[in-house]
């Protein structure tokens, strides 16, 4: 009985990973990323729209950098061991700890501030639902860990799913806001400033940016589930980075551009609705 299971087993991975192609690395991407282009990348506007873009771009710069650094490296050594297994390969094993501990960190911060952005969320729409938060964050856990124990075709198919739905809403919002866009009526701060705070402002906020780009390093995990990772995880990471880059752009002017403008905007729990 073990051995079939195992024969079960080796034969699904075989069957998923057949399944699995640049596409699936560049979806797994958005679904890893796009919620930090929905919620909670507008506190950074507190130092102005100037200062939030010149931000955005260098961080975006920043993580295209870091992506064709990880694809070469991933195309060179095509293992499934995250920033924590080519930093320990590249810069020896005291540092790859290091980096191994601080993304851990990362992800598991990123996931908690994630439900808890999810939880308002759904007390926003559902008042009634005010003191039910938790329930609404163990939801979102179980539900997340139960499809990544199920894993193969069934992983990819739902991943894809949700990718092209979080990109085409995303899409339908950016596109169907061009006609309410009036950037110099709503784009300014007070006394009429693309700038505030400074320096010190501007280094405040320039974390808040990574909200669009965060978990995009981490595409090289699948190396174990595609077919060609040498080029299926260069590819596709390099067009999920670019990909990024391109809608953030896009969302933080058409976020800004309308009413009610960023001084609003800023402290607003879903930057993505239209004031009313």
């Amino acid at each position: 009985m073990l051995e079939l299971d195992t024969m079960e087993d080796t034969h699904d991975k075989k069957i998923s990973k057949h399944l699995v192609h640049r596409f699936d690395i560049w979806a797994l991407g958005i679904t890893l990323v796009i919620g930090g282009q929905y919620f909670k990348w507008n506190a950074g506007l507190s130092a102005g729209f100037g200062s939030y873009l010149i931000a955005m771009v260098l961080m975006g710069t920043s993580y295209c950098c870091l992506c064709l650094c990880v694809s070469e490296i991933s195309s060179a050594l095509p293992f499934a061991g995250g920033a924590y297994g080519l930093a320990r390969c590249t810069l020896g094993f005291y540092l790859g700890y290091l980096i191994g501990c601080f993304e851990t960190f990362e992800y598991i911060i990123y996931i908690a501030v994630s439900a808890l952005g999810l939880g308002e969320l759904v007390v926003a729409i559902l008042p009634s639902f005010n003191h039910y938060q938790p329930i609404v964050w163990l939801i979102f856990y179980l539900s997340a860990l139960l499809i990544h124990i199920i894993g193969g075709r069934i992983f990819w198919s739902f991943n894809r799913i949700m990718a092209v739905a979080s990109i085409t809403i995303l899409l339908i919002y950016i596109f169907g806001s061009m006609s309410h866009v009036h950037f110099h009526e709503f784009s300014l701060l007070d006394n009429n400033k693309l700038f505030r705070g400074g320096i010190f402002e501007f280094v405040q906020i320039f974390p808040v940016t990574a909200w669009f780009y965060v978990g995009v390093e981490a595409l090289n995990f699948a190396c174990d589930d595609t077919i060609n990772p040498r080029r299926d995880i260069p590819a596709g990471q390099i067009s999920c980075i670019l990909t990024l880059n391109v809608t953030a752009v896009l969302v933080l002017f058409m976020s800004c551009s309308q009413f009610p403008g960023i001084k609003n905007l800023r402290s607003d729990l879903n930057p993505l609705q239209p004031g009313e």
